[in-house]
């Protein structure tokens, strides 16, 4: 069911698998579809490039519901989002939208193609503390209060999430951990075009996250789709784009580039070419051992506990250095507990 998913998600048209398309069948889809987190994008392109095609209104009827409740989860997201940055803004700092957040306002054609979970924003390092006092004071709230020191901060990219209606907020100042490979070699901000991540650094974020997460928790088709929009959305300039992603951080053009080849083969002729000269490589499908990465099923739960494994052993060594209390252990699972539920 993933593999339909998947290609029905491409740029490629493949009438053959509606065909003989039932309301239970259509149902599951959507199911799916909505837990792949591309219900929104699967609707685009039925309604696009799938006019008349048998078995097509009857998906899209089972994806009608779905597509609504995210468009009215995300006129909330937005507002919150607007709500953030004016308190930001006023203050002097500058934010920047990440991962799906940024992609559903500034990214895809319509805010109900992709949902999301918590919002993501960047500020400057040297802002990071405070915007987040700002935004709790503004009523913002926190899982907890234990302190954040430095041994905690070097080991996070972001400080402790916040909560505002209903939804959890996290102030970013780096993209990974000051260790990982996957940072890029400058300054974010040097990156940063008309209050927004330039298509390079964007490009670049989802298919590093796309990396990192494959070898972890798994990979689910909406973060395929998000990457095919973006190549899609750039038209004749993709090969600009990836030189631009690749410029970032050299050391990853390997792992990045054998992204954007199985990439190219949701795409068109067109920019199959162009990807394939930008990258040195020639495109290949997603094979099935990668499509079986990418369910959210027993790999997703392994990989979820190990990491939530790491998040407490890592707070656990940030307290024992500040006089651990019981108050400690219980904020620390209090907002485990609440960020796997959100997972």
């Amino acid at each position: 069911m993933v593999r339909t998913i998947l290609e029905l998600c491409s740029l490629r048209v493949r009438a053959d698998l509606l065909s003989g398309m039932t309301a239970e069948k259509a149902v599951a889809l959507a199911e799916e579809a909505a837990r792949q987190g591309v219900a929104g994008w699967l609707m685009h392109r039925l309604m696009t490039d799938y006019g008349g095609v048998e078995g097509a209104e009857v998906l899209k009827s089972a994806l009608q519901k779905m597509v609504l409740m995210t468009f009215m989860t995300n006129r909330k997201n937005i507002e919150i989002i607007k709500h953030t940055e004016s308190l930001l803004k006023g203050e002097g700092i500058e934010m920047v939208l990440l991962k799906g957040a940024a992609l559903m306002r500034d990214y895809y054609p319509e805010m109900s193609m992709r949902a999301i979970g918590d919002i993501d924003v960047w500020v400057r390092h040297r802002d990071a503390y405070r915007a987040h006092d700002i935004l709790k004071k503004a009523g913002y709230e926190t899982a907890h209060n234990y302190r954040t020191n430095v041994l905690q901060e070097s080991l996070k990219t972001h400080l402790d999430p916040l909560y505002y209606g209903g939804q959890m907020i996290e102030i970013h100042y780096n993209l990974y951990g000051p260790d990982s490979k996957m940072n890029v070699m400058g300054e974010i901000g040097d990156e940063i075009v008309g209050g927004r991540l330039s298509d390079s650094l964007m490009l670049y974020h989802l298919t590093t996250h796309l990396v990192v997460n494959r070898e972890t928790k798994g990979v689910r088709v909406g973060w395929v789709a998000d990457i095919v929009m973006m190549m899609a959305r750039k038209g004749a300039d993709i090969k600009g784009m990836i030189e631009g992603a690749i410029a970032l951080n050299e050391d990853c053009r390997e792992v990045m580039c054998d992204v954007w080849r199985r990439i190219a083969s949701m795409m068109g002729e067109e920019e199959q070419r162009k990807i394939w000269e930008a990258t040195g490589m020639e495109p290949i499908a997603i094979d099935t051992k990668y499509l079986e990465n990418m369910n959210l099923g027993f790999k997703h739960g392994i990989g979820t506990r190990l990491r939530s494994a790491w998040k407490l052993s890592r707070a656990i060594a940030v307290s024992v250095a500040e006089e651990p209390t019981i108050g400690h252990i219980k904020d620390i699972m209090h907002d485990l507990k609440y960020r796997n539920k959100r997972e």
